[in-house]
């Protein structure tokens, strides 16, 4: 009776916990066995081919057929020598390996993007937070047009210059195209060094120059100029040139740097390559020389805009002692107070003060009578105005705490207004109407309080960065493409040539498998 019951316990746990357990592991690892093959093969792919796209065809096909028969001998022995279920279940890895191999393409372009919730929410939160810092940073900018007006006229180049950068080519979009500029840069310098590397130049010489050049005429990199070197007229681009200590004739570069950019969009390849890739070392041809010029005006106009910004604790090469450098994007309240309360004189001080103090009792009544309901008629409502909001500004001007003033005004009242009316044009639900309200409240108390570092860091940073990822990916794609067109290839044989391969000759785990049975 003992023998009995310890003869069943084994069978039972066999039955209901290692059986189970046992499937459920071999059927997890059958799935993995896919992507695993697919890795394999790109890693070998991407070891031994070149960089104009040059592998030993039936190296490769060896390769893939041994590991092919390798998984076929281990999906073979999980199955218990089972010929039939082995067919099928390596049919079905191999069309995971197919598919694998396939979203090679797919998975340079998707790389680093956030999923599609994610990357939904990251673009609501850095619209909202955009918004609210131009908002605020607005009104710095108005006083840096007001006082960059007659600058034209000025005799000093590098203070036109810095204006016609900051009016003409927008802060995110320089970042953006910097990024792409040094992308393209790195991948032509990685490629040229491969072909110096494994003697590429003998006999290919054409088809390794136009690969280098493909990354800058592609529209990616032409994209990137047209949002920066296009916006800038020559004399300008002359004035940043010599800024940046480049000894040569500046008006002549600025020139070719335009004509540059011309040809990039109208000679195709080969008399790009004609005219810009003389003799054997990139680093040597006109292309690289231009390119390094360009990168560096692109840096400085980022620095620019940074400077503006009070981004970071940079030398802004074009900066001289002109008074318009002085005019930032200020979020430094203490010496502000510093600047604008402790230096002015009593008579400005009372004024400012009188004006301020009136303009705020009648700008509160037009609130109040605005957000009552009530009709004015248009003389009144011209009083109201002269005497509030523009007595109020008038106020602010003699204090010179305008921006602070009307960035105050605008966040704690007018926000909350014009969300207000808006949101009952969008929303009718009442719950809805009250979740938006309290969003509203916490997100502008937030943004008021925050160090404005942290958000100058998100928007010019964290965004552009993603922003870039594509045109990035798509950089990327054009240096890989031979090695995507051998995966996919390899992808078009590897169940149908390589299946039957294997399943012609029968492995010697195979004919143990049947001897056994």
């Amino acid at each position: 009776m003992l023998l009995a019951n310890f003869k069943k316990e084994p069978q039972k746990f066999c039955q209901k916990v290692l059986f189970p357990a046992t499937n459920k592991y071999n059927k997890l690892l059958k799935n993995r066995m896919g992507k695993e093959l697919g890795r394999k093969i790109e890693i070998y792919i991407s070891k031994n081919i070149d960089a104009l796209g040059n592998i030993d065809d039936s190296a490769l096909k060896k390769f893939s057929s041994d590991l092919i028969k390798e998984t076929y001998e281990k999906v073979h022995d999980i199955n218990d020598f089972d010929v039939k279920k082995t067919e099928q279940d390596l049919h079905r890895i191999l069309k995971s390996t197919e598919a694998y191999l396939r979203s090679y393409e797919n998975r340079i372009k998707n790389n680093g993007k956030l999923s599609c919730t994610r990357s939904a929410l990251f673009s609501v939160g850095s619209a909202i937070t955009k918004v609210m810092y131009y908002l605020w940073a607005g009104f710095d900018y108005l006083v840096f047009l007001a006082k960059a007006y007659n600058i034209d006229k000025s005799g000093d180049t590098s203070a036109r210059a810095y204006v016609h950068i900051i009016r003409n080519c927008h802060c995110e979009s320089s970042v953006k195209a910097q990024n792409v500029l040094v992308h393209a840069l790195e991948i032509a310098k990685e490629h040229d060094s491969s072909f110096k590397r494994n003697s590429l130049y003998e006999g290919n010489e054409d088809r390794c120059k136009e690969k280098i050049i493909s990354y800058f005429q592609s529209k990616q990199y032409i994209r990137a100029l047209d949002r920066t070197i296009a916006q800038i007229e020559n004399e300008h681009l002359a004035a940043i040139l010599k800024a940046v200590g480049y000894r040569g004739d500046t008006d002549k570069m600025a020139q070719e740097i335009k004509d540059f950019l011309s040809d990039l969009k109208k000679l195709d390849c080969v008399k790009f390559r004609e005219k810009y890739y003389q003799g054997d070392l990139y680093q040597e041809s006109k292309l690289c020389k231009i390119n390094d010029q360009i990168s560096m005006i692109i840096d400085e106009v980022v620095r620019c805009h940074k400077w503006r910004h009070g981004i970071e604790n940079l030398e802004l090469k074009l900066k001289n002692g002109h008074n318009i450098f002085d005019v930032r994007v200020n979020n430094d309240f203490s010496k502000l107070r510093e600047k604008n309360f402790n230096k002015r004189s009593k008579e400005r001080t009372y004024l400012g003060r009188a004006m301020l103090l009136i303009g705020f009792i009648i700008s509160m009544e037009l609130i109040g009578r605005i957000s009552s309901g009530q009709t004015m008629q248009l003389p009144l409502l011209c009083g109201f105005i002269v005497f509030g909001p523009l007595a109020l500004l008038c106020g602010a001007l003699l204090y010179e705490i305008t921006t602070y003033l009307v960035r105050g005004a605008f966040f704690i009242f007018g926000v909350p207004i014009l969300l207000g009316e808006l949101s009952k044009c969008v929303l009718r639900n009442g719950s809805m109407k009250s979740l938006l309200d309290m969003t509203l409240s916490l997100g502008n108390s937030a943004f008021l309080n925050i160090t404005k570092d942290i958000v100058q860091s998100f928007i010019f940073e964290d965004i552009t960065k993603f922003d870039s990822l594509s045109d990035i990916n798509e950089l990327t794609l054009i240096r890989e493409q031979e090695k995507a067109k051998c995966t996919n290839e390899v992808a078009d044989k590897v169940v149908s040539t390589a299946l039957s391969a294997i399943l012609i000759q029968p492995t010697t785990s195979e004919q143990e498998g049947l001897v056994f049975n």
